[in-house]
């Protein structure tokens, strides 16, 4: 999650990877109005930010994909380097584990 500072208008004015004395407000990172601020920001660390955030949603998307692919036998496990097979399966075991319900994508993973 990251944190917002808002000017006067409630404009965002800085981003911040934890809550601090000026940003205490949090936001999404696929937020919209993030997403503009961060397009119109010359601040490289407002977009580092960013991209440390939605590093874990973008894996969580590619897990998804590989699964998805897999399924639909467009890809053979086999077909992925050994190293490969054993973190996708490791992690699929505990997202099993965590989500045994059975869903792909968790409640709140899309933004929509």
């Amino acid at each position: 999650m990251l944190y917002v500072q808002r000017d006067g208008d409630g404009a965002i004015v800085a981003v911040f990877n934890a809550p601090n004395e000026r940003a205490g407000e949090s936001i999404a990172p696929h937020s919209e109005e993030l997403n503009r601020f961060l397009q119109r920001s010359a601040d490289p660390a407002s977009a580092h930010a960013f991209l440390e955030s939605s590093d874990s949603e973008l894996v969580r998307v590619l897990e998804d994909l590989i699964e998805l692919l897999i399924e639909k036998k467009l890809v053979m496990v086999t077909d992925l380097p050994a190293v490969a097979r054993q973190k996708l399966l490791s992690r699929k075991r505990a997202r099993d584990l965590a989500h045994p319900n059975g869903s792909i994508l968790v409640d709140g993973d899309i933004p929509f």
